[in-house]
């Protein structure tokens, strides 16, 4: 599963935690997820506040919140495309701000490109 971005929803570590079945391990997961937004982003999360995500690429599904406002999710969805990387306008601004975070992105999408 790749995201819109490039990012691989297979090993992030929300998505993760959704699907997880054991319950002991998935609160964990769900603890490691709300200290890592708290120290990367200031979001004051309890481990309940963590919401489950299906991926973003899903017609239906859920979402981590930041995944459901997503600019770049949404560009894709209104341009029809499976990923950025056959967009006309690679690499948009959007994307840009991705790749200064998740440099693996870039290097996912270029694959694609090729």
């Amino acid at each position: 599963m790749i995201a819109y971005c490039g990012l691989h929803c297979d090993t992030c570590p929300i998505h993760l935690a959704t699907i997880e079945q054991d319950p002991q391990k998935k609160l964990q997961m769900r603890r490691e997820v709300a200290n890592a937004l708290r120290d990367r982003h200031g979001l004051l999360l309890s481990t309940n506040d963590v919401p489950d995500c299906d991926g973003c690429t899903l017609e239906t599904g859920r979402l981590f919140f930041s995944c459901a406002k997503c600019k770049v999710r949404a560009c894709a969805r209104e341009r029809q495309h499976d990923s950025c990387a056959y967009c006309t306008d690679y690499p948009c601004e959007k994307l840009q701000e991705v790749f200064a975070d998740q440099l693996e992105a870039k290097v996912e999408l270029e694959k694609l490109r090729q």
